[in-house]
């Protein structure tokens, strides 16, 4: 009885370690960089304002991102980027510098200066997008985000896995 006892008492330290041991071959996942909602639908009123929040899913001590947006200028304006505090959550102070390239897209860029402290990981809301509807047609359209980047605090770039853009219906 002694030696069952203890062969189940060995066989549950084995499973607990094996369980709890790192597996190898397993990586951590590349950042996304995406918008939020996915989806979005809206009335088809001039002038209507909308927001989307542009996140980074996956972050790891981010000191920098940029990315460009582009859509359909018929059915939407794009009004600003208002950049989140993601970067000042760890102290550090952010550049930030957003432009409208044409009427059918904008690029927001923001980093921070040194190697000190860490950056933020994680889930982060890096900006808030306002839009309008424009009200000359209904129907859908996606917006995009065409490039997207980020690095660390040391200035090494950060491998995104991919850009999501949102795709908005606009009813009459």
């Amino acid at each position: 009885m002694g030696t069952i006892i203890g062969l189940v008492g060995c066989l549950v330290v084995v499973s607990m370690l094996v369980i709890s041991s790192p597996r190898t071959g397993q990586t951590t996942p590349a950042p996304v960089i995406r918008l939020d909602p996915a989806s979005v639908k809206l009335i088809g009123i001039a002038g209507e304002e909308f927001t989307l929040d542009m996140i980074i899913d996956g972050a790891v001590n981010l000191g920098g991102f940029e990315a460009r947006i582009k859509f359909d200028p018929q059915f939407i304006k794009f009004i600003k980027f208002d950049e989140q505090p993601f970067l000042n959550l760890t102290e550090r102070p952010a550049n930030c510098e957003q432009r409208k390239i044409s009427e059918s897209s904008a690029e927001l860029r923001c980093n921070t200066e040194g190697e000190e402290p860490s950056g933020p990981s994680g889930k982060l809301v890096v900006a808030r997008l306002k839009f309008s509807v424009r009200g000359l047609l209904v129907g859908k359209t996606t917006l995009l985000v065409t490039s997207c980047n980020a690095t660390d605090v040391f200035g090494k770039s950060i491998e995104i896995k991919t850009c999501k853009g949102t795709n908005i219906t606009i009813n009459p």
